[in-house]
C-alpha cells in the first residue's frame, strides 16, 4: 500500500514501470515466485538475529542488486551485517551517511549491494 501510494513520485505520465510488493518472511526457505532485477529494503537491520536469514533469503532469490537504507541504532552490530554480507559474496562500496533523523539524531544511510 506504502510503495503504490507513492509511485507517482518516481515516474511520470510517460515512463513505464512495473512494481510488484510481495510479503516476504525471512525464517521460510520458501522462494517467491518470479525473478527481481532490484531487491530495495528499509529499516531492516535494527534486530541482528535477522541478518543471516535477510542475506540467505537475498541468495535464495538470486538478488543481483539490492539496495538497502537504515536508521543507525547499532553501529557495531550493523558493521557485523556488512562483513556477513562479505563474506557471504556480496560487493559494495562504503555505506552512504544520507540523512539525519531530526528527532533522534541517529544517521540514516544507504547501501547498495551486488550478488
Amino acid at each position: 500500500r506504502n510503495v503504490y501510494g507513492h509511485l507517482d513520485r518516481f515516474t511520470n505520465e510517460s515512463d513505464v514501470m512495473s512494481v510488484e510488493v510481495v510479503e516476504c518472511k525471512w525464517e521460510d526457505d520458501i522462494r517467491v515466485p518470479g525473478d527481481f532485477d532490484l531487491i530495495i529494503g528499509t529499516d531492516l537491520l535494527y534486530i541482528v538475529e535477522s541478518y543471516v536469514p535477510l542475506l540467505n533469503t537475498l541468495i535464495l532469490h538470486n538478488c543481483k542488486r539490492c539496495l538497502l537504507t537504515w536508521e543507525e541504532r547499532i553501529p557495531k552490530e550493523e558493521a557485523t551485517f556488512l562483513a556477513l554480507a562479505t563474506a557471504a559474496g556480496f560487493t559494495f562500496e562504503a555505506p552512504i551517511h544520507i540523512a539525519t533523523n531530526e528527532v533522534t539524531n541517529n544517521r540514516i544511510w544507504y547501501l547498495d549491494m551486488s550478488f
